[in-house]
């Protein structure tokens, strides 16, 4: 007889005491002031049955918030079954009843030998229960205590898991609580999805998901899950970026000490990458899961179906679909999450690059007088020389000084290359007509201060902007066009700056001078939500300033240290922070002027 760990039938509500995952349920909208509250599991034993008509009940193999589990055995057919009863037994609610129906109908309704069937559903002496087969195998909630799985045996599970999801999504069936501990392994390594226990049933009169009450596992749940929205297929989709998640980093995408900070998290916050917990995972294999856990249903796969493809792809080792966002798209999606504070910043921005200009072209113009006053001391003691030297020297000096006259003019032309970006990026946020026109006759205004050269340079993507808006502001045209301006004004700027290196290292140092500032205000900080101004801003100047005008060594250390805010929700800067910001320091000490 194999053990009980091996020989168990999971459930979301029964696995929760062996993984350690965390249920919550998020009550139906009410207007009791408490009805906002997340539910506490029952807290009083349950009344245990004495017999089942038909069963016998050999022992409890798991226990969870809505139900018990028994191995029993089955008389009329001579086999060996588990038994789910509701958990408070003859004490049972009506709503607890429904729910423990719900399940028992939606498992009922699909045969499909990926989803663990449904014997026989009944109720004797107040007691409801359902049959099932006893699985010989494991969840894979167990497997991945023991570490994370290889890659590809996941994306073989999880290619299986999303064909079987997508023929329930056909029957009208959402799962809405597929995770780790609901998925078992049998002993031909085939795996199998139970627990439809919160399952959403798709008719004319319903919209996907959109029941009496939601629960699920706080860490797996989608955004429009948590905050109460419509739900379908695109949920699931999801769910199995965050089961494939945890299956290859070992651990779930969104952990804190409580359950609201993990929900604020699956809100707010972009999943730390994948192969930053483990390096061995393949850069496409982590593309596909950051896709499904998109934070807006419409940038995840649009089906189970087109995930399960995208996966063998994968396996068959095909090149895949799905493509990087990159640093632009990154920060232009959160501009979408955070409008007021990405409006805050952008300001800032603006603000910032044009007093940098106008400090910098007063600082060159007296740099500028002292040169041309130690230059004319240099000359008068040259005109006692020979002629053919004093020529020379004359001839130098007055390439030096149209060197110095374009280093200001293409600090004050930094300015109109900055505007556009700027305008640019209020394009991907403009979700009104009114506000879209007038931002579209500021981008084309800014347009026009451009120079003739920098207009002919930044032609191509300039067209693409104004022909791909036409498709919506927040498109991926959109935003591929815009990511594209902005690295082809940083090209212009090196281009246009490389005649004039001290020009160059003087707008790097005023930009790293006030980089270093903010990081010291952020890391001396005793908690995170009194420095939450200045992280804004500090994440604004690493998507927009140091991606334009730093070397690439400065600009990718202000990228890590913009990945290390994710791991950081509460009190003091965390030690792996800190040490991040001292590379970042180290980094700008240590820049030799005039290199890239």
């Amino acid at each position: 007889m194999t053990s009980e760990r091996e020989h168990t039938w999971v459930s979301a509500d029964d696995k929760s005491s062996v993984t350690g995952e965390t249920e919550v349920t998020i009550p139906p909208r009410s207007n009791n002031p408490d009805a906002s509250v997340l539910t506490q599991r029952l807290q009083d034993e349950p009344t245990v049955p004495q017999k089942i008509e038909g069963y016998e009940l050999r022992e409890e193999i798991a226990r969870g918030g809505m139900g018990i589990v028994y191995r029993a055995y089955q008389k009329s057919l001579d086999r060996v079954v588990a038994l789910k009863t509701v958990l408070a037994g003859q004490l049972a609610s009506e709503e607890s009843i429904q729910l423990f129906r719900t399940e028992a109908r939606a498992a009922g309704k699909l045969i499909h030998p990926g989803i663990v069937p449904v014997y026989e559903i009944g109720e004797f002496q107040g007691f409801h229960y359902f049959s099932m087969p006893l699985i010989d195998g494991v969840s894979l909630g167990d497997r991945v205590t023991r570490g994370p799985i290889d890659p590809d045996e996941t994306a073989r599970y999880m290619r299986i898991v999303a064909e079987t999801i997508h023929f329930a999504h056909e029957q009208n069936v959402v799962h809405r609580d597929l995770k780790p501990g609901n998925i078992l392994i049998d002993a031909h390594e085939q795996p199998l999805i139970t627990d439809f226990g919160i399952a959403g049933i798709i008719d004319d009169k319903q919209t996907p998901g959109n029941v009496e009450e939601l629960a699920g596992t706080a860490e797996y749940m989608s955004p429009e899950q948590v905050s109460g929205e419509s739900t379908g297929p695109l949920t699931d989709v999801y769910s199995l970026g965050a089961t494939l998640y945890c299956l290859l980093t070992g651990r779930a995408p969104f952990q804190s000490h409580n359950i609201r900070d993990t929900l604020l998290a699956v809100l707010r916050s972009e999943p730390v990458p994948p192969s930053r917990l483990n390096e061995r995972i393949p850069r496409d294999l982590e593309l596909i899961c950051l896709k499904c856990m998109a934070k807006r249903p419409q940038d995840r796969y649009q089906s189970a179906c087109k995930l399960a493809e995208e996966l063998k792809r994968f396996l068959d080792g095909e090149p895949v679909l799905v493509h990087p966002v990159g640093a632009i798209g990154t920060f232009l999606r959160w501009m979408r999450r955070e409008p007021k504070s990405a409006a805050v910043t952008s300001g800032f921005v603006i603000s910032f690059t044009a007093a940098l200009a106008i400090s910098i072209y007063y600082n060159f113009q007296l740099n500028m007088q002292r040169d041309i006053a130690l230059q004319q001391q240099i000359s008068a003691e040259y005109e006692e020389r020979r002629a053919s030297r004093f020529q020379k020297v004359t001839e130098t000096l007055l390439q030096d000084l149209a060197s110095a006259e374009n280093g200001i003019l293409q600090a004050l032309q930094c300015v109109s290359l900055g505007q556009v970006c700027s305008a640019a990026m209020k394009l991907s946020r403009a979700t009104q007509p009114d506000e879209l026109s007038q931002v579209l006759d500021a981008f084309q205004s800014a347009c026009t201060n451009l120079t003739e050269v920098q207009q002919q340079e930044l032609k191509i993507p300039l067209e693409h902007i104004i022909t791909a808006i036409k498709g919506g502001p927040d498109s991926r045209e959109t935003i591929d066009a815009i990511e594209e301006l902005i690295t082809e004004t940083r090209r212009l700027w090196l281009d246009s700056t490389e005649q004039s290196p001290q020009v160059r290292q003087q707008i790097r140092s005023v930009l790293y001078s006030r980089t270093v500032q903010l990081v010291d205000e952020i890391i001396s900080a005793n908690d995170r939500l009194d420095v939450e101004p200045e992280i804004e801003v500090l994440l604004d100047l690493v998507n927009a300033e140091l991606f334009v005008v730093a070397t690439d060594e400065i600009y990718f250390e202000g990228v890590k240290l913009r990945v290390g805010f994710e791991d950081w929700s509460d009190g003091p800067p965390p030690e792996s922070l800190k040490a991040i910001a001292a590379d970042l320091r180290r980094g700008v000490e240590n820049a030799e002027p005039n290199t890239e």
